[in-house]
Parts: structure tokens; C-alpha cells; sequence
């Protein structure tokens, strides 16, 4: 079947308004990305050397000193707004694979295309930036109120002479930064539910599934392929719950043991990929319904060459392509997702906790010797 070239596209990026803009000055992702930086913590950092905050001796009014600061703006941001190009790639490749792969029928791809358009239609409208720009703003506050009521002197607020104020890189962190790195996740978490948005509207749809797909997954693998590539979003948001968590050992002297501390790492390593697996149950029922017709028409068949000895010997290759279906049949997945991607997911959810290791092992009593320690 060849792919209808004048056909709507599957991009979860191409007409956001933000790229159309960067299109339209000849902006690059590095230079994109550089900007944004520049202009978030950039700006923070000037405002900081200008008010002498970078001198201070106090950890918490150093903004120099602030890892979290760093690991978010320098590690964080960059790494989603560079994933989003690959991402789109893969997910422009899946569309292009429900086109030709014969999971649907020509009738179908009319209703796949009406998807497509209503997909790119959405992306492309102003509405849904202007909200993930509020929420974004919305949730810098909501930190920062909480930040002022807890009465410590850092380099957004300083106290002197038990006073405190906003800095000018606290208000700048407050105003453009800390919203620009919201807004930057948020959306990659929006794209996030366009994706899972589409999958629904493909599951209801009559796929033309076979039990005995060498992917194990009725010919579905390579959709959760795709989800597995949004695990840079895991690794980013574990990213910023570990920080918070760092803050309340190393500069706080929490414990280990307080629910405070190890609930939100346990919950978001357990949480985190279920989260990101569940879109794809939307494709169990059918699965489900292949996998048992699959299962009830290979077991008569397998009566069938049982009581018929010879036939299974003068048939012999027929017999060996019947028994390798059967196999595969019965590895059938009821979610086209492997262990081997669920690992990786997993593992993009323990890795940013590493730096909380040295704390768990001595809260276990377990003496080691790193040749580094923490400086949060």
C-alpha cells in the first residue's frame, strides 16, 4: 500500500505558535534553546552578580551554589526542548505506519486523516499556549508564596536586618525564569495528552490485528515504542522532585525516614511509568479479543494435526509454520508494550534519584566511601 503523500501529517509540534515563530526568524532549536536559557537563568544570574548575591558566604543566598537552580535550567530545559524534534520524528513515523501497515482499511484512513486535521488544528491554535502560559505563571507564584512563608534568607528573598524583600533575580526568577521552565515541561506534557488523545481515537477503531505478529504485541509494538521516547518527560520531572528532596536533606537535615522524604521518591518511581503505560491499555480490549479468537483457532488446529498423525508428517513445514504461530500467539502481549521498554522507563525514573543515594545508604546504616560528597 503506498503512503498518500498529500495526506495530513502526524506532528505534535509543526504550527505550535512558538515554532512558527522561530520558523518564521530563521530560529534553530541550539540557538532556540540558547535564547531561552539566556533569557531565563541568564538574566537571573546578571541580576544576582549586580545585587552581590554570588559573594555570599550563606548557601542559600549564593545563586551560584544553587544546584537545583543549575541542574533545572542547564540540564532540564535544554533536554526537553531539544527531545522535541526526535519525538515528532518517531511520532510522524507511527503515523506513516498505521497508513501502510494494514491495521486499517482504506475507509479508515479517511477517519485517520480527519484525526490528523483535528489534531494540527488544535496544536496550532493560540488558546492552549495562553493557558500553559498562565498555569506556568500560576505555579511559579504558588512556589514562590510558599518559599516567603517559610522565612529563610536565600538569594530570591534575602533577609537583612530582619528584613526581607524580593530580590531583582528573585523577581525576575519569579516573573519570567521559573514560568519559562514551567512552561517548557508543560508542554511537552501537553503534547503528552495530544499523543494519548490520538491512540484513543485509533483504538476505536477496528484494527486488523494478528496474534502471530512477530512483534508479540499484534503488530502494535511500535506504538509503544513511541511512548517510551516521552520518557525524557519522566527523567525531567524526577529531576525536579529529586531537587526538592535534596534541599530537605542536605540543607533542611531531614531524615530518610520522614515520610516528606522518601514518600514522593517512592510514589513517583512506582507512579511516574505506570503513568506513562496507561494511555496504551486502550488498546487491551481488542488485544484481548484477538489473542482468545487466535488462541481458539489454533487449539483446533492443533486437534486437528493430532488426530491426524500423517497429515502433520506429510505436511511437515506447514506443521513447524503452524507450531512457531502458536508460540508466538500465546506471548501474546495485552498491551503492546515489552518488558524490555518498561525496564528503560523505570530506569529514566530511578536515575534521577542517584544523587539521594548517599543519604538512603547512610539512613540504612550502610557505611560506603564515595569519592564525592553533596554541596546542596
Amino acid at each position: 500500500m503506498e503512503t498518500n503523500t498529500t495526506a495530513p501529517l502526524l506532528s505534535l509540534i509543526e504550527g505550535d505558535p512558538f515554532r512558527s515563530l522561530g520558523a518564521k526568524f530563521h530560529f534553530g532549536p541550539v540557538p532556540a534553546a540558547f535564547l531561552v536559557l539566556c533569557a531565563s537563568w541568564g538574566v537571573t544570574a546578571i541580576l544576582a552578580v549586580y545585587e552581590g548575591l554570588h559573594r555570599s558566604d550563606n548557601v542559600r543566598e549564593n545563586l551560584f551554589l544553587d544546584l537545583a537552580a543549575f541542574g533545572q535550567f542547564w540540564l532540564c530545559l535544554p533536554l526537553v526542548l531539544f527531545a522535541a524534534l526526535p519525538l515528532d520524528r518517531h511520532i510522524r513515523n507511527a503515523g506513516n505506519h498505521l497508513r501502510v501497515s494494514g491495521l486499517l482499511t482504506p475507509r479508515q484512513h479517511t477517519a485517520l486523516d480527519a484525526d490528523f486535521a483535528a489534531l494540527a488544528k488544535f496544536r496550532a491554535s493560540v488558546w492552549p499556549t495562553v493557558g500553559l502560559m498562565i498555569l506556568a505563571v500560576l505555579l511559579s507564584v504558588s512556589w514562590y508564596l510558599g518559599e516567603w512563608s517559610s522565612g529563610v534568607s536565600t538569594w530570591y528573598q534575602p533577609i537583612r536586618d530582619g528584613h526581607k524583600r524580593v530580590s531583582y533575580p528573585g523577581l525576575w526568577a519569579v516573573c519570567v525564569a521559573v514560568p519559562t521552565l514551567n512552561f517548557v515541561v508543560l508542554r511537552m506534557a501537553f503534547r503528552l495528552l495530544l499523543w494519548s488523545w490520538f491512540l484513543k481515537r485509533v483504538s476505536q477503531q477496528k484494527l486488523a490485528l494478528d496474534a502471530s505478529h512477530p512483534d508479540q504485541s499484534g503488530g502494535l509494538a511500535f506504538i509503544g515504542r513511541v511512548q517510551a521516547k516521552f520518557g525524557v518527560l519522566i527523567f525531567v520531572v524526577g529531576f525536579m522532585v529529586m531537587t526538592t528532596i535534596a534541599y530537605k536533606l542536605y540543607m533542611d537535615g531531614a531524615s530518610f525516614g520522614e515520610f516528606a522524604v522518601w514518600g514522593p521518591a517512592l510514589g513517583f518511581v512506582i507512579l511516574a511509568p505506570l503513568t506513562f503505560m496507561l494511555p496504551l491499555l486502550v488498546f487491551s480490549p481488542q488485544l484481548f479479543a484477538t489473542k482468545r479468537t487466535a488462541s481458539l483457532r489454533f487449539d483446533a488446529d492443533a486437534l486437528s494435526y493430532l488426530a491426524e498423525p500423517k497429515r502433520a508428517q506429510l505436511e511437515h513445514g506447514s506443521y513447524c509454520d503452524f507450531l512457531e504461530k502458536y508460540r508466538t500467539a500465546q506471548k501474546m502481549h495485552l498491551i503492546p508494550f515489552d518488558l524490555v521498554t518498561a525496564a528503560r522507563l523505570i530506569a529514566t525514573a530511578v536515575a534521577p534519584m542517584a544523587p539521594l543515594l548517599p543519604k538512603l545508604l547512610s539512613f540504612l546504616g550502610i557505611n560506603t566511601s564515595f569519592p564525592f560528597h553533596s554541596t546542596m
